[in-house]
């Protein structure tokens, strides 16, 4: 059998009372953890809508570059510089672009 309270109803009622605060403290901190939590997920799937679409832009400019009749492929830095004109301002966008996706697609 458990050894009675020697604490006065008092110190008893006290207790109580600054426990239930910490309750009420902890549920508004959890209150406030989920509803953080909550704006950090609507971020995160904003980031990756707009990430999304500006993949999208960005094979759009490659595609539409590479369809060009300028366009130069397997062109090295030095061929664009020799070329230069048209042809050089497309294929270095063309590539550039198809280097962003890239970066974009590598795990992290």
């Amino acid at each position: 059998m458990s050894e009675p309270d020697k604490r006065d109803r008092h110190e008893i009622i006290a207790d109580l009372v600054e426990t239930r605060k910490q309750l009420f403290d902890l549920r508004a901190e959890l209150a406030l953890n989920a509803g953080m939590l909550a704006k950090q997920c609507d971020l995160a799937r904003a980031a990756e809508t707009e990430t999304v679409r500006l993949v999208a832009a960005l094979e759009l400019i490659a595609q539409q570059c590479e369809d060009h009749p300028t366009y130069m492929p397997d062109a090295t830095d030095e061929d664009m510089a020799r070329e230069g004109g048209d042809a050089a301002t497309i294929t270095f966008w063309a590539q550039t672009a198809r280097a962003a996706v890239a970066k974009t697609s590598e795990p992290k």
